[in-house]
């Protein structure tokens, strides 16, 4: 069997130069398989990637959970078992072991089926690694090749560790677990530097049948298999008898503990578009400004939202830092799986009443040297107005189709009274209107009508909330931020939004208007923000278009 894997190292695919081109650096850091992912905004940065929750895989990569880990990190026990039950001439061998060739052949006769695999560690692995799950009639004879090259190429030391690092070892919710490392955190919830002996031995037996032998759907069937393992361990003189007996009486695990991941696909594809260049589908991560904790909020906001109303609507909702730029949460419709069109980023939507603060800011704003033409407790006439347009008269009116009489700006802007903003609009001047919403980030064209007062305009939600972070930092324009590194393998980490800020609205002006909508939730429009317990001030506007939207 020996001269016959050489024989085809030397006679499959042109020979062995183009085995060894194969498999040529393909054991890389572990890392370097993990498929290509989105992970939380990191509190502290340092170096390591342990406060990241992972968020996603990017567009093309496999849904895949891996925690790569070192071969020095994994426990003793671990690897013993593993030795014990899949491999135990591993250090002995050159890739191929023909003593357990032969004995699998002999209980398979016995069996009259497949009872036992020959296959050594290293085959599994190049099994893994380079070839389909199709069986054709070359498939053994190229794994046999490319196990020899292995091991000619790389030492045992490495072949292990990308080993206990790639096998597959069951599911979690149509996701693949890989490498023992993540499925120790899925079937016992803890470290992979903290699992007993009798875990060990559980992950171990789940190689041959990870399925089949999952310990939280599987128990019985599970616990067998762990302890052929230990058995093995003590007949192999890997594990003593006492500690085999204590881990033999170990219960199994009742419940799965699924990965902490949250989906974020409408942010996945937004940051995606921010990566310059192409990642590799394996071995990068990119890390973004998103908070997984808010998003999760963000989802079920949207969801518990939309149910109360008829029809079911769809919505959008974007969280941002207003001082950092950093998008912290973002929801670009109901269900993903039906409409991948993110709404919160590329959705054109008319603002309505939202827009208003906007249009305030303008009004109490220096225009040059000239002081503002309105103070928050100017007067406006809340009576009916009729203003001729070259498509005809435009008549504005207000939600309740009533009239107040005189209001101040404060008040127009706590009840959201139309035809007072409609005065304002026309008093600053439409064209002062839009460039002011130039100014806090709005791109979107805008056209300098006086219906633009009451937010005819079309703009996009994360537009929208930018300019609201305007106002809540007195002025101040921070670049949007959802992506902040990224990295392939264990390479350096590349900067990828940079932060800034720029001052671009009057400082007095932006406090005004805030103190203005912080009436709003108090006693204005959006008084029913009341219900929600917040320490500090809060400060929104409501807004609706055309037909309650």
């Amino acid at each position: 069997l020996l001269v016959t894997g050489a024989l085809v190292v030397l006679g499959l695919g042109g020979g062995a130069i183009v085995t060894e081109a194969l498999v040529r650096g393909h054991l890389a850091p572990p890392d370097t398989r993990v498929p290509t992912g989105l992970y939380s905004r990191t509190v502290a940065w340092d170096g390591t990637e342990r406060s990241a929750v992972r968020l996603a895989t990017m567009p093309g990569a496999r849904n895949e959970w891996r925690q790569p880990v070192a071969l020095d990190e994994i426990p003793e026990s671990l690897v013993q078992a593993v030795l014990a039950i899949e491999d135990q001439r591993f250090l002995e061998h050159v890739g191929l072991d023909p003593r357990r060739i032969a004995g699998a052949f002999v209980a398979n006769l016995r069996a009259g089926g497949i009872a036992e695999g020959g296959s050594t560690i290293t085959q599994q692995l190049a099994k893994n690694l380079f070839l389909s799950a199709r069986r054709t009639p070359l498939r053994k004879l190229r794994e046999v090749a490319l196990a020899l090259a292995l091991e000619a190429r790389h030492s045992k030391e490495q072949i292990l560790e990308a080993y206990l690092n790639e096998i597959y070892l069951g599911q979690d919710r149509g996701m693949a677990i890989h490498g023992v490392a993540a499925a120790s955190s899925y079937y016992f919830g803890r470290d992979l530097d903290r699992i007993t002996v009798g875990q060990a031995a559980t992950l171990a037996a789940m190689i041959h049948a990870p399925n089949r032998l999952a310990p939280t759907r599987h128990p019985e069937a599970a616990r067998q298999r762990r302890d052929l393992v230990l058995a093995l361990m003590t007949a192999q003189g890997r594990l003593g008898e006492g500690a085999a007996e204590r881990a033999r009486r170990e219960a199994m695990p009742r419940r799965a503990h699924p990965s902490r991941s949250v989906e974020a696909r409408w942010f996945r594809d937004a940051a995606a578009e921010r990566i310059p260049g192409r990642l590799p589908t394996r071995g990068a991560a990119v890390y973004t400004t998103l908070d997984a904790r808010l998003q999760e909020a963000a989802e079920d906001a949207v969801q518990r939202g939309v149910a109360r109303l008829p029809g079911r609507p769809e919505a959008a909702l974007v969280a941002l830092d207003p001082r950092s730029g950093e998008v912290l949460a973002m929801v670009g419709g109901t269900d993903y799986g039906r409409s991948q069109f993110n709404r919160a980023v590329t959705a054109r939507r008319q603002p309505g009443s939202a827009f208003k603060p906007i249009v305030a800011l303008a009004a109490l704003s220096r225009d040059g040297r000239r002081d503002p033409a309105f103070t928050l407790a100017s007067v406006v006439e809340d009576v009916p107005l009729d203003v001729a347009t070259p498509e005809g008269p435009w008549r504005p009116a207000n939600y309740d189709g009533g009239y107040r009489g005189d209001v101040t700006l404060r008040e127009a802007l706590e009840a959201s009274l139309n035809v007072p903003f409609a005065r304002i609009g026309l008093a600053v001047g439409p064209e002062r209107i839009v460039e002011t919403a130039r100014h806090l980030g709005i791109t979107t064209p805008l056209a300098p009508v006086p219906a633009i007062a009451l937010g005819s305009g079309e703009v996009t939600l994360l537009e929208l909330a930018r300019a609201y972070g305007v106002l809540a930092t007195g002025g101040t324009l921070a670049e949007t931020r959802l992506v902040t590194a990224s990295r392939v393998g264990r390479g350096e980490l590349s900067d990828v939004d940079p932060a800034g800020q720029t001052q671009v609205a009057d400082p007095a002006a932006a406090y005004l208007v805030t103190s203005a909508l912080e009436g709003v939730l108090d006693h204005g429009t959006g008084a029913a923000m009341q219900q929600v317990r917040w320490r500090g001030a809060l400060a929104g506007k409501t807004g609706t278009s055309n037909d309650w939207r």
